[in-house]
């Protein structure tokens, strides 16, 4: 495995916090790839047939979330155990906690697919707009304040389907960069981007960002895409959103048949959001 983030020098916390991204390539070893490759696609294919039967408008859909949710996994569970296993992995939780310099807690999971036939190129964004829905005074506010959470992307095919602003976290906008992803009510937020930059991976390669800088993905039928994301936040830090709303997790015997390590870090994660989802009583997000 080797790190290549552009002979950057820092640690990896500075490198999130200003560059907004770290590269490792050949992060997993070939029967890691494609044992995760076989259990994502398990899912990506279950959740193809649950959209056609059930939600046909989200047939050309480039992103499903919790890839562990029993709904994709109603018979064999050793893909699911698989996904959790990654989640939970050393290599992984430790590679978030060099850039966060403490403690990393499970946040969510995501899978991101080619659309069926609708190619696009994604709309730029910085996850802050939608956490302080579309207040921009307030993405401005926070937008270069501390790394409140780590994406950790694996991409189980080639490709280059991640655009990144190198340094975007820093500052906001550019009056440029505003006007593709803001203005005239986000009408040329898939414009291209000044400065922007395509991260190549191969299969197997990692990739953490910073989400408060400028970043997009492609999405082109032709181009098969699967890459699967982990998101984490420190310890301290949980999050009462759509994205940590999992009451499965809690679920008589779902942490059965995973090591020990991953019960006990899911475990820490059941005992953080436990109460949130018992007080909701609702149907979870995103499916």
């Amino acid at each position: 495995m080797s790190v290549s983030t552009l002979e950057l020098s820092g640690s990896p916390r500075e490198l999130l916090q200003t560059f907004g991204l770290l590269t490792f390539s050949g992060f997993l070893r070939p029967a890691e790839i494609s044992q995760l490759r076989a259990a994502a696609e398990t899912v990506r294919d279950a959740y193809h047939r649950h959209v056609d039967a059930c939600r046909p408008n989200l047939q050309q859909s480039t992103c499903m979330r919790f890839v562990e949710e029993p709904i994709w996994h109603p018979d064999d569970q050793s893909h699911r155990l698989a996904l959790m296993e990654y989640g939970a992995d050393a290599r992984f939780v430790g590679s978030v906690e060099q850039c966060l310099q403490g403690p990393a807690m499970y946040c969510s999971s995501s899978l991101f697919i080619n659309p069926r036939s609708d190619s696009h190129d994604g709309d730029w964004h910085r996850d802050l707009q939608f956490i302080f829905y579309g207040d921009e005074a307030k993405v401005q506010e926070h937008v270069s304040g501390p790394v409140r959470g780590v994406q950790f992307q694996i991409a189980l095919y080639d490709g280059d389907d991640v655009e990144y602003v190198p340094y975007s976290p820093t500052r906001y906008d550019s009056p440029e960069e505003y006007r593709v992803r803001v203005s005239d009510g986000g009408a040329h937020a898939r414009e291209a981007m000044p400065h922007a930059i395509r991260v190549r991976q191969r299969a197997g390669d990692a990739l953490l960002f910073n989400p408060n800088g400028l970043h997009r993905g492609r999405y082109h039928a032709d181009k098969p895409r699967l890459t699967l994301m982990y998101t984490y936040t420190p310890f301290d830090q949980p999050q009462l959103t759509d994205f940590t709303y999992t009451p499965w997790m809690a679920s008589a015997g779902f942490l059965e048949g995973l090591s020990r390590r991953a019960r006990a870090f899911y475990g820490d994660y059941i005992n953080h959001y436990q109460t949130f989802w018992e007080s909701e009583h609702r149907q979870p997000a995103f499916r």
